[in-house]
């Protein structure tokens, strides 16, 4: 595996870290819990995550810092082994950015993540038809709409992440003028940071999923490839 720095923007995540890294995606494993980040509620992690990053936009902080993901070698992929919550809901973010034509170029975020239990559902709505999401007036007129069977979207995971994209859908759209906007999407892209911790080969990714979901202190269970320390916000 290629050389990987320490921390990228959020923009780089997707596009150098991969290409320094010469890997195509990311890869959520089947050892991974679900995606479970609450959006329907006022203080919910997607919105509270939306307020601070439109904050820091607003107080025009020179770095905002996402804490980090630790990531493994995994054929021509990045296995996701700490941080699958903060990407799958930053996939989404830029999805609908795009879809919102915020993103006034290709979506660098098409198909650079894949969830080995969830793939056909990203595919096919988060990265190809979001409007199917947006349109829908709730869960249950969505799950009516759709051949819930044939793509195994009757999920909690799948339910958390049709709600994650209508909130931040919703979100962005009160911002305000088209430049407010674009404002806010250059500032997440290019000064919203996440700090990356590569994990030796031999490593076994299972346990150290378990090990850091329990609390156990990464440095004490990792040999990274490079000394990380966590930032301020």
């Amino acid at each position: 595996m290629g050389r990987a720095k320490t921390m990228y923007p959020l923009r780089g995540i997707f596009t150098d870290l991969l290409e320094h890294t010469e890997k195509k995606s990311f890869l959520i494993p089947t050892y991974q819990r679900g995606y479970k980040w609450t959006s329907l509620e006022e203080n919910s992690q997607v919105e509270q995550l939306m307020k601070d990053l439109f904050q820091a936009c607003e107080k025009k902080k020179a770095r905002y810092y996402l804490q980090f993901i630790t990531i493994k070698e995994n054929g021509d992929s990045l296995e996701i082994i700490d941080g699958q919550q903060r990407l799958t809901t930053l996939t989404i973010l830029f999805s609908v950015f795009a879809h919102l034509k915020i993103m006034r170029e290709d979506s660098f975020v098409k198909n650079k993540l894949d969830y080995q239990v969830r793939a056909n559902f990203l595919q096919r709505y988060v990265y190809a038809n979001l409007d199917a999401i947006l349109t829908a007036t709730d869960w249950n007129a969505f799950l009516d709409a759709h051949d819930t069977e044939e793509l195994n979207i009757n999920n909690q995971d799948v339910y958390f992440i049709f709600h994650a994209t209508k909130a931040m859908d919703s979100f962005i759209r009160l911002i305000g003028d088209e430049g407010s906007k674009l404002n806010f999407f250059k500032y997440i892209c290019e000064k919203v940071y996440l700090i990356v911790n590569p994990l030796e080969q031999e490593m076994n990714s299972e346990k150290i999923f378990i090990n850091v979901n329990k609390g156990v202190k990464l440095k004490e269970i990792t040999l990274p490839i490079f000394e990380t320390k966590r930032p301020v916000s």
